[in-house]
């Protein structure tokens, strides 16, 4: 992992939208930002806290951060998810150090352009990654249903009579 000097996003990742009208541009952008600063594992999931060995923790032990992991369900909608144990990797104190630091500044990023509403309801969860998922299916259903209005509303549009096209 590597230190960040800039945790902050450019001007270019705009403030997403609280009815998700911009959620497609916004994602894309946040998450080409984010892997460009090394920090996207942290909202996939993929990055995982290490821990002490056994014979450090009796040493001083630390706060850990939670190292489970949302398991990819297959079947239908009506199957909740269950948390899938991950073995994290050994690591030492600063390892640890490092990624708490990472993870704050991962979650940093996320909540500097959500509206405020949005930062508000995800603000209990402890991950980026359990942020940035619960974001993603929120948005991502609003964007359907958007999308789905304005198909309504361009079917219902029509030229005047004898208006010309």
């Amino acid at each position: 992992m590597t230190s960040h000097l800039n945790d902050s996003l450019p001007p270019s990742v705009l403030q997403l939208d609280e009815d998700g009208k911009n959620w497609l541009l916004f994602s894309l952008k946040f998450h080409m930002i984010v892997c460009g600063k090394g920090l996207w594992d942290h909202f996939n999931g993929t990055s995982l806290c290490p821990v002490l060995t056994d014979k450090d923790m009796k040493k001083s032990p630390l706060p850990m951060t939670p190292t489970t992991s949302e398991s990819v369900s297959t079947a239908g909608p009506a199957e909740p998810k269950k948390p899938k144990k991950i073995k994290p990797p050994v690591g030492t104190k600063a390892e640890i150090h490092e990624w708490d630091q990472n993870e704050q500044i991962a979650y940093l990023l996320l909540a500097q352009r959500l509206p405020d509403m949005v930062f508000i309801i995800t603000e209990h969860l402890e991950m980026a990654c359990e942020c940035w998922e619960a974001i993603t299916q929120e948005f991502t259903y609003q964007s359907a249903v958007n999308q789905t209005e304005m198909h309504a509303h361009f079917l219902d549009s029509k030229c005047p009579k004898d208006g010309n096209v």
